[in-house]
This record gives structure tokens, sequence and C-alpha cells, in this order.
């Protein structure tokens, strides 16, 4: 899949280590990433007690501010904060920033063989983008820092590609250390998606064209859509992708020997996403006519890019509109060897994945469901690393 990093704008600030692994590796999860697995690790409670404040601007209109707090370690357990907020314009026309982005975490030590910890983490934002590829002779006639995207009314500039979403995430984690040798780690996480992308939809006037520096100007097509008894003929809309996940990873480690460790664990998650299109801006009609919904309008839960409950109702959706739904369950056992330079390990895994379309795109807005498909899933690897030096290592995996 995909990595939209603008889903996690800010997540540096909350960043204390990045672990990126090219192809096959030990990563302890039922489902494994051929080409390569990326580990985020954010700032742990433990830090110690105080807070910063940072001020950043661009040359071009971009700034930031960041404020980060730490309780340290209390009686009452360990709080940290970080939270952001960038605003301001691209280094390309139209490519604006509005984003915000929390990291908040608690810990508590429950005796001396329980601790749990809770973290939520989260980024709305909206920006601008350029999508439209440029030919070289555009690039030498508007500049580097033009955008095909922009468009024009009544002299205020608007960009028709932009993206927007807010994905936070909430987990619970239990760790418990059943003996010196034995551990076993549980973690319980939620993550609601909300929001989607932006582009044209229909098409405009053969009579609309560009102004001098290159932009649509689209108030001709104004009038025409405001004038139109079948609805606009062109105008904006977003591309919604919704989702719901729930999921649990729990995994015993236990030391066999010095330089042998076993681990065992078992992954649960269920998915929803929900895919439709929904009205932006009408460019000045009154609704959008679609095949199954003939007189579409601009929702007002429509573009909102903090409130993720806010979700446009089925009978103003148009082009498309339909859920996907994912059961998963797996589980997975490691053994590794690590003594001096030599590492090694060996993995395999089984799963069950259950996956169902729901199609809700048709003249009553009902919901049709698929067969049921059930896939069974396995996977098996092996590999080894030996450090060279402090800054040298060679590593194989296979699998």
């Amino acid at each position: 899949g995909w990595v939209y990093f603008s889903n996690w704008a800010g997540i540096g600030d909350a960043l204390k280590q990045m672990q990126v692994q090219r192809g096959l590796g030990a990563s302890k999860l039922a489902i494994q990433s051929v080409g390569g697995t990326m580990n985020i690790i954010t700032k742990t409670t433990d830090a110690e007690k105080g807070g910063s404040f940072q001020a950043s601007l661009t040359d071009y209109g971009m700034a930031k501010q960041t404020l980060s707090y730490s309780t340290g370690n209390t009686k009452y357990g360990a709080l940290s904060f970080v939270g952001s907020r960038t605003f301001g314009d691209g280094y390309v026309d139209g490519t604006y920033t509005k984003a915000y982005s929390y990291f908040l975490s608690y810990a508590k030590d429950l005796g001396l063989k329980h601790k749990i910890q809770f973290t939520a983490i989260g980024a709305p934002q909206e920006h601008g983008q350029r999508t439209s590829r440029l030919t070289p002779a555009e690039y030498d006639k508007y500049g580097l820092k033009y955008n095909k995207d922009i468009y024009t009314i009544n002299g205020e500039q608007k960009n028709i590609a932009t993206n927007y979403y807010h994905k936070p995430i909430f987990s619970l984690n239990h760790y418990w250390t059943i003996s010196p040798k034995t551990s076993l780690n549980t973690s319980a996480y939620a993550s609601i998606g909300h929001g989607g992308g932006s582009g044209a939809i229909g098409s405009y006037a053969s009579t609309i064209v560009r102004d001098a520096e290159g932009h649509l100007v689209l108030d001709p097509q104004v009038a025409i859509n405001a004038a139109s008894t079948t609805g606009s003929k062109y105008g904006i809309r977003n591309s919604i992708n919704n989702h719901t996940w729930y999921g649990v990873l729990s995994t015993l480690n236990h030391d066999l020997t010095d330089n042998l460790n076993l681990t065992l664990g078992v992954d649960a998650r269920t998915y929803k996403g929900t895919h439709f299109r929904e009205m932006r801006d009408l460019i000045g009609g009154s609704y959008y006519k679609d095949i199954f919904t003939p007189n579409a309008t601009v929702d007002p839960n429509a573009s909102d890019y903090i409130d993720i409950t806010k979700i446009t109702p089925e009978n103003n959706r148009v082009a498309y509109d339909n859920d996907g739904l994912v059961d998963y369950e797996g589980t997975f056992g490691q053994l590794e060897y690590s003594k001096d330079k030599l590492s090694a390990f060996v993995q395999g895994a089984i799963s069950q994945t259950q996956y169902q379309r729901v199609d809700r795109y048709n003249a009553t807005h009902t919901e049709k469901f698929s067969e049921k498909v059930n896939i069974t899933g396995y996977n098996y690897k092996a590999g080894f690393n030996y450090n060279l030096d402090e800054k040298n290592n060679v590593f194989v995996n296979a699998g």
C-alpha cells in the first residue's frame, strides 16, 4: 500500500527513533511485508521533567509552532505531550498548509511486574497540491512555482487539488514481566480515519481560457452553471476514504538461553473502509445531477478536516459509494539467536482473512453485500546479520 505522510504531519515532533528495513526483516507480525518495514518509535513517558517551545518560519510564508512537556516519573504516573501548528503557503503556488498535530502518552506502574500505557496521536490537516503534470514549455513560460490546478473566480484564487485527513490512533498497552526471562506485551488499538482528496468532476465549457499566469478563469462557467436547468456541468468533488480499524496484538517473549530468544504472538484486526464522492464546490450551480443522485448538493459535513464524525449522508453522494470489510486473525512464532557480532532468526506465521464488499450506489441507496471471501495465508522466513564493525554490517534474509 501507499504511505500518506501528510496524514502524519507533525509526527516528527514526537519522534524518538525511526527504523527502516528494506526487504524481508524480523518484524513481529503475522502478515509480513516483502518490500520492507518501517518502524516509528515515539517519545516515551520516562522522559525527564520539562518542556520546550519552538517556532520556525520559511521565506515563502510557512510558519510552525511546537510545544512539548513531560512530567517525568511521579507517584501518579508519567505524562508526555507534544502539539504543533503549521500554517502558510508552500513553495509552489497554491500548495498551502493548515495542519495541527498532537501526541499524548500516559504511563503508570502497577506494582513491580505490571505497567499500562495509553497513547493518542493524530494530525488533522488540509493542504493544496500540484497534481497536473507540466511540460517544459509551461515551466519556461510560467516558472518553477506554476500550478496548473489553480483556478480563479472573481479574482480569487483556489486550488482544484487539495487533500485533507484526520487519522487519530488510540492505543492501550499492558506490559507484564512474568519472570526475569519471560514477558507478555499486549496492545489494543483503534484508528478512525476521515477525509480524502479533491478534483474536478464534469467538463468545463470550451470557452473557458487561462489568464496571463496560466490559471483557469471560471467566471463564465459560474454563469453557465447558474443558468443550467440540469445542474452544474462542471464542479469540484471530494473523493472520500474513511475507515475504522480496531485490533489487538499480543507477544510473549521468553529467553531460552543467554543467546536464544523465543517470541510467540497473536494478531487480530477488523477494518471497515467507506469510499464515496461528494460535491465540494458547485461553481455557481444549485446542484449536480448524477445517475443515482439527481440533485446532489454541497453537504454541510463536506471538507471538514478536523471533526472525524462529520460524514455526508448516503443520499447526497455521487459517482460511487461502497464499503470494504476485512476481518483478520493470525499467529506467529520467531526464534532468534544473538551472540557477539552475529544474529540470526527463523520465523513462521499463519493467518485467516475475510473480505466483503458493500455497495450502495443504486437507485435506492440500499446496501448490496457481496459474497464473503476467505483466504488462508502463511509465510516463513529466515535471515542473519553480521556486524563487521561499529558502522558496517552484512545481512541476508529470505522467505
